[in-house]
């Protein structure tokens, strides 16, 4: 990834669909969305919003949806690990287990600088 050839990095963006398993039925969780927003969900596989960031000189990182207890998810974190790796001149994959770290990490700072509300 060359930083000086981006304009800006999107850090929260989802797979939702997988390029190598292709099943293009929405899950509920998707169609429970379109609802709530009131618009029918696109969702891009990892090459294609590669792509698209690609035309916009962004950079993105990916990770999964997070889904319910059960629920089957339609990519795994490999799957977005090999997808990124083969465009990663865009995007910076980011599995469930670093999220879990980084989120920690990210609190644990956040009560270093913050001051408590009176």
């Amino acid at each position: 990834m060359k930083l000086d050839e981006l304009v800006a990095i999107d850090v929260h963006t989802h797979a939702w669909k997988s390029a190598l398993n292709v099943d293009d039925k929405r899950t509920e969780s998707q169609e429970a969305m379109g609802r709530y927003f009131r618009y029918q969900p696109q969702h891009q596989t990892v090459p294609e919003m590669a792509e698209m960031y690609r035309k916009l000189k962004m950079g993105f990182v990916v990770f999964t949806v997070d889904s319910q207890k059960g629920a089957e998810s339609k990519i795994t974190n490999e799957e977005i690990a090999e997808l990124a790796h083969k465009h990663s001149d865009v995007a910076i994959p980011l599995t469930l287990a670093v999220t879990a770290v980084l989120m920690a990490f990210t609190i644990s700072e956040m009560t270093l600088f913050c001051e408590p509300v009176h």
